[in-house]
């Protein structure tokens, strides 16, 4: 369930308070590779479990938070890197 476009303009990372855009299938690639692989880390350090379909991400990247069943969840310490250290790439 796609998050709708006037949704989607009032939604700001909490931490940033830049504006977020949903998460490209590459993205979404790179992230879902690194939690298959085990190394995906949210912001509290934690491993995370299970893919994710969609995600919004702030301008400046880094993180994606995760979208599930059409609900974005926001919590700064549930927002997935997505630097390639995490996702296995570039090492």
């Amino acid at each position: 369930m796609p998050i709708e476009a006037d949704f989607l303009r009032l939604l700001v990372c909490p931490q940033s308070h830049e504006p977020l855009r949903m998460a490209s299938e590459e993205e979404l690639g790179r992230v879902n590779r690194s939690i298959r692989a085990g190394t995906a880390r949210n912001r509290a350090g934690d491993t995370v479990v299970g893919e994710i379909e969609e995600g919004l991400v702030a301008e400046s990247g880094g993180f994606v938070y995760p979208v599930s069943e059409g609900i974005p969840n926001l919590l700064v310490e549930e927002a997935i890197d997505l630097s390639p250290a995490q996702s296995g790439e570039g090492a």
